[in-house]
């Protein structure tokens, strides 16, 4: 068997045929396969070319769409639609628009005259006083905005938003309004300070001066307090303002304070009172002096109601620059000269003239001892370092004192507030007690003659004193009140002898009725 040798006889004989034909088939079909497939390409070429042109076109007609659009948007104009206050503002400018409602404001501006009247003064608040203004800057802003803002970021499509916008508002018109504005707080400052210029204090009326030689005042007449609550004001013109009346009235009735009489019921209540009289004997030309220049600077004093009269404030110090002379005042018990001695007189009736007249005593002191010039316990001492003699003016008018010294008659008057009809008043005292005094003192003195005794302070027997306002209607006492009380201390005699010499020792005098015109 061998393995090597084939017998094709089978396959040569058929074989070719076969083969032939499948090779044309399959080139058919690889040919036809081409063309198809270049068809298919062509055709998607040219599909994509005209999709490629369709897009062209497309984009061509967008962008020159878009373009038109923003040209349309591209002006500094108003757009068509837009209105302020009914007017039409499309074709303006911003400059345009503010310049024109500008005017128009100026022309309001001239109209702007709120009247503010208290009682019979008035303030007229002009657009200046009250800041007046209107908010069409901020409303102009506002309609010039309208096609103008657009939330997208995308140009394109921004455009077409504002453009959107821009042709809305030509069927729905934007409509806008200014208001009028003021300045609150500085309306409140004209109103405050027109108000203070109508604030007046009520004065009563006041004397201004006496005239000493006729009695007579001079009153200026009292002022009529008006009082106005400027809040209240204030409150009343804003509430115009926020009303919008440019052109109101507020008008305002001030309170008012009255105090006090009027001047011709004062000067009817006035006339004389309590007049008073002492008199300076002995000749003492230093004593007259001092009298004189006291009740010449007394004369014409004018107290106020409520004044105290002070007869160290008045008369002022006692000194030899001012006129005073030295004469007799009593110093520890002594008789002695210094300067301005003798006033206490002046004092006296001063002091019982006002009381007379039915003042009010505050302050007053008796001398060490009774005075000559007037009745126990009717005196009142005065000195610069110790005591004062006060009264005060406790009624509702002015008084004045009326002083004179013509020797030897000393006289003070007082003009006031006139008491009831047929009403007197008087003063009297009493002496109601005596205290007794040491016996005196005696002083070696070399210095004197043997024998000799010399008086350096008399002794004096203390009292006791009451003085009296008696009230007389019509001449008849109707009651009596105590003014004051009097004390006068024991004044020890002191004596001062020469050398030892026996004599009979001396007896002083020690009268309680004795005294001094200090």
């Amino acid at each position: 068997m061998s393995f090597t040798q084939q017998e094709p006889a089978h396959h040569s004989s058929v074989a070719p045929e076969p083969t032939s034909g499948r090779f044309w088939f399959a080139l058919s079909l690889s040919i036809f396969g081409v063309l198809l497939l270049g068809g298919a390409i062509v055709a998607i070429l040219t599909y994509q070319a005209g999709v490629r042109e369709a897009i062209r076109v497309s984009e061509s007609v967008a962008y020159e769409d878009y373009q038109q659009k923003r040209s349309a948007l591209d002006t500094d104009a108003f757009y068509p639609g837009v209105f302020v206050d009914g007017i039409d503002l499309s074709g303006q400018t911003l400059a345009q628009a503010r310049a024109q409602f500008q005017a128009s404001r100026d022309e309001k501006a001239k109209t702007v005259a709120l009247k503010v009247r208290i009682d019979d003064q008035e303030l007229v608040l002009d657009a200046a006083a009250i800041g007046f203004a209107d908010n069409s800057a901020a409303v102009l802003e506002q309609a010039y905005q309208a096609g103008r803002i657009s939330a997208q970021t995308d140009e394109r499509a921004r455009v077409l938003d504002l453009f959107n916008q821009v042709e809305q508002l030509k069927t729905a018109p934007l409509h806008l309004e200014t208001t009028l504005t003021y300045d609150s707080a500085r309306t409140a400052d004209a109103i405050t300070a027109f108000v203070e210029t109508q604030q007046v204090t009520a004065q009563a009326a006041v004397a201004t001066a006496f005239e000493p030689e006729t009695g007579a005042f001079t009153i200026s007449d009292r002022i009529i307090g008006r009082k106005t609550d400027p809040v209240e004001v204030v409150a009343k013109v804003l509430e115009q303002l926020h009303q919008g009346h440019y052109q109101a009235q507020v008008t305002i009735e001030s309170e008012k304070e009255i105090l006090g009489l009027a001047a011709a019921e004062i000067e009817a209540a006035l006339g004389p009172l309590g007049s008073a009289t002492t008199y300076a004997y002995k000749a003492d030309p230093p004593r007259d002096n001092n009298l004189k220049l006291a009740s010449d600077i007394i004369h014409g004093t004018l107290l106020q109601p409520g004044d105290t009269f002070s007869f160290n404030e008045v008369v002022g110090r006692r000194t030899a620059e001012r006129g005073f002379m030295e004469a007799g005042v009593i110093l520890n018990g002594a008789l002695v000269k210094d300067l301005g001695g003798g006033v206490c007189q002046v004092t006296t009736t001063v002091m019982q003239a006002a009381m007379m007249s039915d003042y009010k005593l505050v302050e007053r002191a008796p001398h060490s001892w009774p005075s000559s010039y007037t009745a126990v316990g009717l005196d009142a001492t005065i000195d610069w370092f110790g005591p004062d003699f006060k009264f005060q003016n406790n009624t509702d008018f002015p008084l004045g004192i009326v002083a004179s010294y013509e020797k030897p008659k000393l006289t003070v008057k007082i003009y006031g507030r006139q008491l009831d009809e047929g009403l007197t008043i008087s003063l009297r005292s009493t002496r109601d007690a005596t205290i007794p005094v040491e016996p005196p003192v005696y002083k070696a003195n070399p210095g004197l003659a043997p024998g000799q005794v010399v008086e350096i302070r008399a002794g004096r027997t203390g009292q006791r004193a009451t003085a009296y306002k008696v009230y007389s209607q019509n001449g008849q006492v109707v009651r009596e009140e105590v003014l004051f009380k009097s004390y006068y201390r024991p004044i020890q005699g002191i004596y001062e002898m020469g050398p030892s010499v026996k004599v009979a020792q001396p007896q002083p005098a020690t009268s309680a009725a004795a005294g001094l015109s200090d």
